[in-house]
């Protein structure tokens, strides 16, 4: 279980640090479509990327499926967890 990567959703960093994971992520085919980025109760979910240039806050993606960042003390935003099977 882990949470998943700017890289892994969007195939590029929007507002994390450029080149950061670099070679070990790539977007995964499901979020190719802004459709699934969308979660069916239109909430706001974490990324496991930070903020480039912060060290307080983090990226989201929001409710209508675009790349964001926040406070990592925000509470309104909620967890989409990933899992890796094999």
């Amino acid at each position: 279980v882990f949470s998943l990567s700017e890289m892994e959703v969007y195939g590029c960093p929007v507002w994390g640090t450029k080149g950061y994971s670099v070679g070990f992520d790539c977007q995964w085919d499901l979020f190719r479509d802004t459709a699934h980025r969308i979660n069916g109760t239109r909430c706001h979910w974490w990324l496991r990327s930070v903020m480039g240039g912060s060290s307080s806050y983090v990226c989201y993606v929001n409710y209508n499926g675009t790349a964001y960042y926040t406070s990592a003390a925000n509470v309104w935003v909620r967890p989409r967890p990933g899992f890796l099977f094999g």
